[in-house]
């Protein structure tokens, strides 16, 4: 797998690669129906699952961001209440999505609902909730998670089972950490963050960048910007639909 120019900035690019690449060694799937949701305006992850040969479509409650987008196959949607019918997709995605969401519960909910029995609901959280700050609230950001109890505790009341688990993107995690201590880690997202007018510079580091992206896939550390979960609907399908339950 190439690297890949996504974000237009090498702190971004590493981060989208890293992920995916820990995504291709998780799950693989061909001629399934996927939901890419909350997609905004990059579509790397809904994109590698149609290069597989998957239905796949994009989802988001912006529409300004989806209108930068080329696939056509895109729709305006709440994840808090999706528009579809029970059972409705193979694969739904989820990428850091949840933690803009006040009600995350209410929206997982959903998704296992629009899940077919054994199928999957590939999930992306911001990992660590010691990294929440003041100024991620500026980026909409309820909370962060933690892989613990609490959280298995709350895929468990959804109906979910946990097939896969790791932590991603740790070889940034330093970098984060050092400049939320020193200043606004907000800089390194939205325009702010867009510093690179062209990826020149990309370019020629993309054989290096490819390589440290290959390592934060392949060594699973117990540390990382990002938690990636892949949950399991159970064959015996029942519903939790009760909100307060």
């Amino acid at each position: 797998m190439k690297f890949l120019f996504v974000k237009k900035r090498i702190g971004g690019d590493i981060w989208a690669n890293s992920r995916l690449k820990a995504v291709s060694n998780m799950l693989s799937l061909k001629g399934k129906k996927v939901l890419d949701l909350g997609c905004g305006e990059g579509t790397y992850l809904g994109d590698y699952f149609n290069a597989l040969g998957n239905n796949i479509l994009y989802g988001d409650l912006d529409l300004e961001l989806m209108e930068k987008m080329k696939a056509e196959n895109k729709i305006v949607l709440d994840a808090t209440n999706l528009p579809f019918a029970d059972n409705a997709f193979d694969l739904i995605i989820c990428a850091d999505v949840l933690e803009h969401i006040k009600d995350d519960r209410t929206a997982l909910l959903e998704i296992y609902r629009c899940v077919k029995p054994k199928g999957y609901a590939l999930l992306m959280l911001p990992a660590h909730s010691f990294l929440y700050s003041k100024n991620q609230i500026k980026l909409g950001h309820w909370r962060r998670y933690d892989k613990n109890n609490k959280l298995l505790l709350f895929f468990k009341n959804t109906g979910f089972k946990i097939k896969k688990v790791r932590y991603s993107v740790w070889i940034l995690f330093p970098l984060l950490y050092l400049i939320q201590k020193i200043g606004d880690e907000t800089c390194l997202y939205g325009k702010r963050g867009k510093i690179y007018k062209n990826n020149r510079i990309e370019i020629l580091l993309s054989p290096l960048l490819n390589f440290l992206c290959w390592l934060d896939s392949i060594i699973k550390m117990p540390f990382g910007l990002s938690l990636i979960y892949l949950l399991e609907k159970p064959n015996c399908y029942f519903r939790k639909n009760e909100k307060n339950a």
